[in-house]
């Protein structure tokens, strides 16, 4: 997801047209800023009734397109959207993404459940920080389950955190897999960063880069402000 930024440069304090920049600023008006309690209020029931059970009817074109582009541009093999359960001990996938990048045929997992606090996903879901790691042979945190349910050996993973409704609903992640759970490599090519930490780029061809953390960070803040405008418009009883 380039923006115009990344392809037309533009002087800090211009418009893209060359004409000075200028910043539209709105006063909050009296007669809605007192029903905000009200609303935020309205907005946090909403989100903590949204589950991995009903997610998918949430989602509109823009929404898809959003998320389909976003695994496509980093050249994921799969990439799904995990919600925390009530008591936070389960992710359910609640939406996957076969992105069509090489890495053979994956299996739909959607509605499964994975433990919420082993692996990097349980330190992602700890510090809300995001992970990205390739070559994962030689990971100490690594942890099978999810390769398992996929049916393939992972072998680059990105993880971030993903909000909307004002809450810490669940993890983004994106993959990179080989079909089989017998075609790991060898150890002691691993790459890992996260929590901070800057991210190695790997290889040519293989694994995750810098811009596709950022670009995943990226596509999850837009959804969750997506799905904040339609639960808030739904709240007011606006058509989106």
């Amino acid at each position: 997801m380039m923006s115009s930024a990344d392809s037309f440069p533009v002087p800090a304090g211009r418009s893209p047209l060359g004409r000075p920049g200028g910043r539209l600023v709105f006063l909050p008006d009296p007669r809605v800023t007192s029903a905000a309690p009200l609303l935020e209020e309205r907005l946090e029931s909403a989100g903590r009734q949204v589950t991995a059970e009903n997610f998918q009817s949430l989602l509109d074109s823009l929404m898809e397109r959003l998320i389909a582009d976003a695994f496509l541009d980093v050249k994921a093999s799969t990439g799904l959207i995990l919600l925390r359960s009530a008591d936070g001990g389960e992710l359910t996938v609640a939406h996957q993404i076969q992105a069509g990048a090489e890495g053979g045929s994956i299996k739909p997992v959607c509605g499964h459940s994975l433990p919420a606090g082993t692996g990097r996903r349980g330190l992602v879901l700890a510090s809300q920080q995001p992970f990205c790691g390739n070559d994962q042979g030689d990971d100490p945190l690594r942890e099978n389950s999810l390769a398992m349910l996929l049916e393939c050996v992972i072998h680059a993973e990105i993880i971030v955190p993903f909000y909307f409704a004002r809450q810490f609903k669940g993890l983004i992640v994106a993959l990179q897999t080989v079909d089989g759970l017998s075609g790991q490599r060898g150890p002691g090519e691993g790459t890992f960063a996260g929590f901070g930490a800057p991210v190695p780029s790997p290889a040519a061809g293989e694994g995750f880069s810098p811009r596709c953390l950022e670009e995943m960070e990226l596509m999850s803040t837009c959804l969750g402000r997506l799905l904040d405008y339609q639960l808030i418009c739904s709240a007011l009883g606006m058509s989106v």
